[in-house]
């Protein structure tokens, strides 16, 4: 997968803001934050050479063109785009009456400022796919810090939150690697599964199998022969084994169908539950 900073904004230098912006304005930081996230996927990563200026007034990129897409690709599959990265920092600060206690132990007051630092991390990602170059998964990331202080007056608080503030962003920019990993990184889910384990021989035999994760065998057993029992309870079970065996050995159409005909013969609500429940993880 081809990883592309898209994040550098392209009027950057005429903007003015009410708040302090941070960043963005080289391609250091954003190429840190691509390199970070490369690291972290399932799937082997390049990065390409050159920060593009597609970013907009703090908004992401918009969305790449097919003709785009193939033009930065190269050899790889997908790409990886990140569209916006935007730290902000809002400071405030707030006038206040601090209690203290003299030598003896009498209560007073000082004039005191509590003052209060905001940072945030905006991210937007979109991963496209390389042969049709359309939009498999638009996500946007985003995370804040919040520190605090107090001092006498406000540059005394400034000086303290200035000195909190050091690796804040890097913090920031390693939470939001790890939401990505998490999300891009596939993960063992378990699932408990129903399966029948007495009837006749054949029952018996698959249940077994099933049980043992040897799905294949239970396919082999039941597949041609199914429906060879005379009393409709046994073919049912049948029916149930196999298409479990079948969704769990990984042919999802197949085990689906062979219930849907399942239950055109027969109104069996343990049938019902099990096409409800592999069309939803489908």
């Amino acid at each position: 997968m081809t990883l592309l900073d898209r994040a550098k904004e392209k009027n950057l230098s005429n903007r003015v803001e009410s708040v302090v912006t941070t960043g963005v304005i080289n391609s250091t930081i954003t190429k840190r934050m691509l390199r970070s996230v490369g690291n972290t996927m399932p799937i082997s990563t390049n990065m390409h050479n050159k920060s593009l200026r597609h970013s907009n007034a703090g908004s992401p990129a918009r969305q790449m063109s097919p003709a785009d897409v193939k033009k930065y690709v190269g050899e790889k599959d997908g790409l990886l785009a990140m569209d916006l990265f935007l730290v902000q920092e809002f400071r405030t600060f707030e006038n206040f009456e601090k209690h203290q206690l003299d030598e003896n132990g009498r209560d007073y007051t000082i004039a005191a400022v509590k003052g209060s630092l905001v940072n945030s991390l905006k991210t937007h990602w979109r991963l496209y796919d390389a042969t049709t170059g359309s939009v498999l998964l638009s996500l946007p990331y985003e995370t804040e810090e919040i520190l605090e202080a107090e001092g006498l007056n406000q540059n005394g608080v400034n000086v303290k939150l200035d000195s909190l503030n050091g690796n804040t962003i890097d913090y920031m920019m390693n939470k939001l690697v790890n939401q990505i990993k998490a999300d891009f990184n596939p993960r063992q889910i378990k699932s408990n599964w129903m399966y029948f384990s007495k009837g006749d021989k054949r029952i018996e035999r698959s249940g077994q199998y099933i049980k043992k994760g040897a799905f294949k065998k239970v396919i082999s057993i039941l597949e041609v022969n199914q429906g060879s029992s005379s009393k409709e309870k046994i073919k049912i079970r049948a029916l149930y084994n196999l298409s479990t065996a079948l969704f769990l050995d990984g042919q999802t159409d197949a085990a689906i169908k062979n219930i849907r005909t399942g239950l055109r013969k027969y109104n069996n609500k343990e049938l019902k539950r099990l096409l409800t429940k592999m069309e939803a993880i489908r």
